[in-house]
């Protein structure tokens, strides 16, 4: 009975072993199962998580590889703009230099047969200076834009030096009958250049001359210090159309009327005001413009004044000048006899005008002045008028018969 109860005992237990172990099996299994799921999981996590850093640093590379040939592309452009730019401004600069030179060129090779052989002489030698002057500033400005102009300050008459500069320009003056005053005492002395200041006075004056319209009026002035700067302050005012506000801070600028010349501005390289600064500058003076648009109808006249100083010199001897304006208005001296012989031409001299030059040549050309040398003076101004097509003195010319 023992034996039995002993058996059925060891039997309960072999069970329970046997439950145990398979129990202590399956736990073990699921670890190892977890255990590898969860290294697979990981692995594929990894792996996951490696493609994404794969295709996220693929993203950006492309993403920077983009914005690199974006960029790349914007240079381009940049690049290709600034050299269409400067191809137009080249091609305006050289159109420019051209066109300065042409008119020069033009007055030499075309210059009337009515004027005298010293006339001829005249209009050559100032238009060939005219020439040497616009080739000289190009040099110049080049040669000093990275340097500063030397200059020689000797005591010098600002009369002279300003007179000089006037007799100068009075041919170009003349054909659009510009009246030129100088005020200018003649005692003022300055420190100066003599040969770059009369170069910036020359350079100024044409630049009024060009803007001036015809029978207009250039007035030079100058005034000594009043303050301890021992500088003068000389003014050459012109009676223009007169210069945009915007413009002028601009006007010195290298070739700054090239782009200025898009807006329907005079066509001009402004490389005489810009030696003027340089020039202005390197005697220790300062150059500056000051202007008003011309608007008849607010009852502006209009005009541009160019402003500049010059260290005060010796006072010189005061002298009564010699030089007479030029004047705006012809006023030819015509006996009665003389204007009834021109009135059937006049008549029909008046139906024409200034531009039609061949028909007005035709007329001019068949009128008898051999009697008169004031019919021959007036004819030759008429002549003269059709060269400079001045049809406001042409007009003049008409009326002084009517």
């Amino acid at each position: 009975m023992l034996l039995i109860k002993r058996k059925k005992l060891a039997t309960e237990q072999a069970k329970k072993d046997a439950v145990q172990s398979a129990e202590m099996k399956r736990q073990k299994q699921l670890r190892n199962a977890f255990t590898g799921g969860s290294i697979i999981f990981l692995i594929l996590a990894l792996i996951i998580m490696r493609n994404l850093i794969q295709k996220r640093k693929a993203n950006n590379l492309l993403v920077k590889k983009n914005e690199e040939i974006e960029t790349q592309a914007e240079e381009l452009k940049a690049t290709n703009d600034k050299l269409l730019e400067l191809d137009q401004f080249k091609e305006g600069m050289t159109g420019m230099i051209v066109h300065d030179l042409k008119n020069p060129l033009n007055a030499i090779i075309n210059a009337p047969q009515s004027f005298s052989l010293e006339k001829q002489n005249a209009n050559m030698k100032q238009s060939g200076k005219q020439m040497l002057n616009m080739v000289l500033n190009i040099l110049d400005v080049h040669k000093y834009e990275d340097t500063r102009m030397t200059v020689d300050k000797v005591d010098h008459s600002l009369f002279e030096l300003s007179q000089n500069a006037i007799n100068e320009v009075s041919f170009l003056a003349k054909q659009k009958s510009i009246a030129i005053t100088n005020s200018i005492t003649t005692q003022l002395g300055v420190k100066c250049d003599k040969e770059v200041t009369e170069r910036v006075f020359v350079n100024l004056l044409t630049n009024a001359i060009k803007y001036t319209p015809n029978n207009g009026a250039i007035t030079l002035s100058a005034n000594e210090p009043n303050d301890k700067s021992g500088l003068v302050k000389v003014q050459v005012t012109d009676s223009g159309q007169g210069i945009p506000k915007d413009k002028l801070s601009t006007v010195f600028d290298k070739f700054g009327q090239v782009s200025a010349k898009q807006s329907g501005g005079v066509r001009s390289t402004g490389l005489g005001l810009t030696f003027c600064k340089m020039a202005v500058e390197a005697h220790g003076g300062e150059i500056s413009v000051e202007s008003e648009i011309k608007n008849l109808s607010a009852g502006k006249v209009g005009g541009t004044s160019f402003i500049f100083t010059l260290p005060l010199g010796t006072e010189f001897e005061k002298v009564v000048p010699n030089e007479k304006p030029i004047q705006s208005k012809l006023r030819l001296i015509l006996s009665d006899n003389d204007k009834e012989l021109l009135k059937p031409y006049v008549k029909e001299l008046g139906s024409l005008m200034v531009y039609q030059t061949s028909n007005v040549k035709k007329i001019l050309d068949s009128i008898d002045y051999k009697e008169s040398e004031f019919i021959e003076n007036w004819i030759t101004e008429v002549r003269d008028s059709l060269f400079a097509m001045n049809e406001e003195t042409f007009n003049d010319l008409i009326n002084q018969i009517s």
